[in-house]
């Protein structure tokens, strides 16, 4: 069976003023909107790729702590408001997406996740495209209940 993957990755940046606008070319995931004020700083699609799914605490190997997919792959880094907090933004996630029909797989918060070794771990674009605090995260890691087949959303929050 295919599987599908769409990851959305959220940072906080300090200089939102040199992200006035989305990258060219980007846009928003159909099952996955974002925060409202924010503006993507990196885009990438992909038919076909493979992922380590978080879905658990980093607190011994990687394979106990991922789950490794493939399949058609979405992946989004923003920029938020600097009015808004971590757990505003993680919070209107993780309701919004549970209204979707979306299950939590894990989810967790820097120390609940294992620390720097889970920021360090999940797949991130490079610098200065997204900036995470390995002390400051949350993650988010959902499935859809149903018909909906084989989706993974990963998403991971930072100031």
């Amino acid at each position: 069976m295919t599987r599908f993957l769409m990851t959305a990755a959220l940072a906080f940046f300090s200089a939102t003023s040199a992200f006035a606008q989305d990258v060219d070319g980007s846009s928003d995931h159909p099952l996955i909107g974002r925060f409202e004020g924010a503006r993507i700083t990196a885009y990438d699609v992909r038919d076909f790729d493979e992922y380590q799914f978080p879905k658990a605490a980093m607190t011994g190997s990687e394979s106990e702590s991922f789950q490794p997919i493939e399949g058609a792959k979405t992946s989004i880094a923003y920029v938020l408001p600097p009015t808004a907090s971590l757990a505003e933004v993680a919070r209107n996630y993780e309701m919004s997406l549970a209204e979707a029909g979306f299950d939590t797989v894990f989810q967790c918060a820097d120390a609940e996740c294992g620390g720097t070794k889970l920021a360090y771990e999940i797949e991130q674009f490079p610098l200065p495209r997204m900036i995470v605090d390995p002390f400051n995260y949350r993650y988010l890691g959902v499935t859809p209940t149903g018909e909906a087949g084989e989706i993974y959303a990963a998403v991971l929050f930072s100031v």
